[in-house]
């Protein structure tokens, strides 16, 4: 999803100004700003630091210490946190996407206006 949003920003940025002035260019960069938006805002959950702590709440340092058997209480609340804690992660990714997906559609979707617009009124 992130290459495809970055590719289109790319591609908006480089055809920029050639927009007619008027509701074409206005369209235009309100679209360039979405997705601008849609990139940052799925940066915030895709950015390392994020992932680190993710990480570091999954795998607790207990799990490290070596011990000669485990029991099966020990067993089930270390899957359980893991499982917990990937819960919350996979939750989170998706409120970002949810965010973030409809962003860069509704930027793709005034753009697309945008350059209707562009080649009907003005024939450009």
């Amino acid at each position: 999803m992130l290459a495809a949003q970055v590719a289109g920003t790319i591609a908006l940025w480089s055809q920029l100004y050639t927009f007619e002035d008027g509701p074409p260019e206005v369209l235009a960069w309100v679209s360039l700003f979405l997705f601008i938006g849609s990139l940052c805002f799925l940066g915030l959950f895709l950015r390392p630091g994020h992932l680190v702590r993710f990480w570091d709440r999954a795998i607790p340092d207990e799990l490290f210490e070596v011990r000669r058997s485990v029991t099966p209480e020990e067993e089930a609340t270390v899957v359980e946190h893991l499982s917990t804690t990937m819960r919350r992660h996979r939750d989170a990714l998706e409120r970002g996407l949810g965010i973030s997906i409809p962003l860069g559609v509704a930027a793709l979707g005034l753009i697309a206006i945008a350059y209707v617009l562009d080649k009907l009124w003005y024939g450009g």
